[in-house]
């Protein structure tokens, strides 16, 4: 499961603002939870959105991220998360490798 969950997950994930939303930030972790989900993590930059703001009034947060459970886990146990170079958008673009080769390309 990938996407925008325009929610950071802990204090870490965010940089300028406002300072993570406990009540929603423990509402997302409690339904990752009771769906078995577990955070794939990533490579590269840290935030995959930025505000676009000068620094004064810069916020930068990880809200995009890639969720697995154990069963996907362990039938895609080389996947990896790479956060892109941001180019024209505030998100950072967003890549699931390792397994998408593998099972695409190589069959």
């Amino acid at each position: 499961m990938a996407g925008d969950f325009n929610e950071p997950l802990i204090e870490e994930d965010k940089f300028g603002g406002k300072g993570v939303h406990v009540a929603r930030y423990l509402a997302f972790k409690d339904c990752l939870d009771f769906c078995n989900m577990v955070d794939m993590g990533f490579s590269g930059s840290r935030y995959s959105w930025t505000n676009k703001r000068d620094l004064n009034n810069l916020i930068l947060e990880r809200i995009d991220r890639f969720f697995m459970n154990p069963a996907w886990c362990l039938f895609y146990p080389d996947a990896k998360v790479k956060h892109l170079p941001r180019c024209h958008s505030d998100h950072c673009p967003g890549r699931g490798f390792g397994w998408l080769y593998k099972h695409l390309f190589q069959g």
